[in-house]
Parts: structure tokens; C-alpha cells; sequence
């Protein structure tokens, strides 16, 4: 080879979140026999909605087009969004509020009447598959190196009990949410 010769230096390529999903859930069955699943978005909170229906061994994507949002999330209970507990699933049935499709037909201004103007407000952008939410901050931890730590040591720091009662976690990968639940019980 003479020395002027082109030197390869293979790229790395670069992941979606999708590739990354399946990445994270095949080294969680392989180093710790964790069966995984997992629920991928545009945002953090459709991505945990997606992950908390999602059986073991399995991933949901859904896909950033509005069409896409609205078909997951118009069926979907009330009580499946993000803020909304028993009393607020009550006001809202009150009024034949039962679906997240039946709350993202109502003007935020009657939502904010109902709820009050910030409650309002969060559940029509949440009706709506909006979350402002950060995804990711400077300081979150490599999830591969968080999954390895934890698990090793017992920690549930990255993974932390979901509403479903399987253990949680979150990383973002590009503007994606992600969500992976481990399929554990939680130990209470």
C-alpha cells in the first residue's frame, strides 16, 4: 500500500430513535434477561403512552405526522393523559368528556372554565399530542452506561415505576422520545 493512498475511516452512522430503541431493548434482554418494551414519539408523553400498551418484547412507534397522532390518541381514555387524575376524569365525564378525542374537540377556553386556565391549557395541548416537556438535558446519563450501573448495582434510578407498575425509563434520541419499561414489578 503506498502511502498516498486513501485512507478509509469508516463512519459512524447514526441512529433514529427507532434503531436506537431496538439497540437499548436487545442489550437489556442480553446483559441483564430483562425482556423490554417500549414506546417511541415525537414527544416524551405520547413515547411513555405508547411504552405503558406495549407488552413485553415489543415497541410502538408512532410516527410524527398529525394523522398518525390523532389516530393513537383519539380513542384513548381521558384518564390515559398526562395530568388528568380521578377527579378531573369525573369533571370531565360530567360533561361527556370521555376520550382524548372528545377533549381535543372542545375549545381550550371551555377546557380552561372547566379545569382552570393552566389545567385547561395542559390538557387541550395534551389532548392534542403536544408536550412541552424537555426531552433531554446536558446532564442526562448515556442510557446504555445508566441501564449497565443500575441494573449491576440494584438501582432504580433510570428505571423507576411506572403508573402500570413495570419499571421505567427515558432517553431521547434526535427530537424523539423514547420510553422503556423493563417489564419488571416493581418491588413495593
Amino acid at each position: 500500500m503506498s502511502c498516498n493512498a486513501p485512507h478509509h475511516v469508516p463512519q459512524r452512522r447514526k441512529r433514529d430513535a427507532r434503531a436506537l430503541t431496538e439497540v437499548v431493548q436487545l442489550r437489556a434482554l442480553a446483559h441483564f434477561g430483562l425482556p423490554s418494551s417500549a414506546g417511541c414519539a415525537g414527544n416524551r408523553m405520547l413515547a411513555a403512552m405508547a411504552c405503558a400498551l406495549t407488552p413485553p418484547g415489543r415497541r410502538t412507534v408512532i410516527d410524527d405526522s398529525p394523522e398518525a397522532i390523532t389516530a393513537f390518541l383519539r380513542p384513548r381514555p381521558v384518564r390515559e393523559l398526562p395530568g388528568v387524575g380521578a377527579k378531573t376524569a369525573a369533571t370531565l365525564a360530567e360533561y361527556g368528556l370521555h376520550t382524548a378525542g372528545d377533549v381535543a374537540d372542545v375549545p381550550q377556553s371551555t377546557l380552561q372554565r372547566l379545569l382552570g386556565a393552566r389545567a385547561g391549557r395542559a390538557l387541550h395541548e395534551h389532548a392534542h399530542g403536544r408536550d412541552t416537556t424537555i426531552v433531554s438535558s446536558p446532564d442526562a446519563p448515556d442510557v446504555s452506561q445508566s441501564l449497565r450501573t443500575d441494573a449491576a448495582a440494584g438501582s432504580s434510578r433510570f428505571l423507576r415505576p411506572s403508573a402500570n407498575g413495570r419499571q421505567q425509563g427515558s432517553f431521547s434520541a434526535s427530537h424523539w422520545g423514547c420510553v422503556l419499561g423493563s417489564g419488571v414489578p416493581v418491588p413495593t
